[in-house]
């Protein structure tokens, strides 16, 4: 039978009721029908080296994006007092060496408190109290450096605000137009600008041209 809670050294919260911890399904069946059931719930094709594969299921939407952080405490107020990215209650800690196995980290202690972007992204922020995580120093152009891009209604007041804040910004503004080798494409009269949270982390505010 698969376990109903989230093992020792984990704890989760909610702002209403405790939430419960994911469950990868009902509980398992016969192994045969296990493997019959597998092969029905196959859905699309991949090629590999070559070579065509099944995957076993396909994703169904993004849940959230975990972003590591310093702080946790401060990185909340600083997303909310300044983006607008408020906390939506959860909060989950855990000291579980299974989960250390599953995010690769020997005994980790973690904390995190989940903020809503807008109404459809949820930002885990992560605090790893041990071991004792290196600073930010990523560049933009370093593999596995993403960014967060937040949509805005006025890029230019962002700015203003955020220069009033003390928030360090990479430059001023940017609109997109094509020329100066720049290819714009469909994105042509956008505005981007880029910006630093608390720990050095690169976000995007993202304007979408009118119209």
């Amino acid at each position: 039978m698969a376990r109903t809670d989230p093992g020792p050294g984990v704890k989760m919260k909610s702002c209403a009721n405790s939430v419960k911890p994911i469950r990868s399904g009902p509980d398992p069946a016969p192994r045969q029908s296990c493997r019959l059931a597998g092969r029905r719930r196959q859905s699309s094709d991949s090629v590999i080296h070559g070579e065509r594969k099944r995957t076993v299921r396909k994703v169904i939407r993004m849940h959230h994006i975990g972003v590591p952080v310093s702080d946790l405490a401060r990185s909340v107020r600083w997303y909310e007092d300044v983006l607008g990215i408020k906390p939506n209650g959860m909060t989950i800690s855990a000291t579980n060496p299974a989960i250390g196995a599953v995010v690769e980290v020997e005994n980790p202690s973690i904390r995190a408190s989940f903020v809503l972007a807008g109404d459809n992204v949820l930002l885990e922020l992560i605090q790893y109290d041990s071991p004792q995580p290196k600073p930010f120093t990523g560049r933009n152009c370093d593999v596995g450096v993403m960014h967060l891009c937040f949509e805005v209604d006025d890029l230019d007041a962002a700015h203003r605000d955020l220069v009033a804040r003390g928030v360090h910004v990479n430059a001023d503004p940017v609109e997109l137009q094509n020329g100066d080798g720049v290819d714009a494409g469909p994105l042509a009269g956008t505005k981007i600008l880029y910006l630093r949270d608390p720990d050095g982390i690169q976000l995007e505010l993202f304007q979408l041209p009118n119209g």
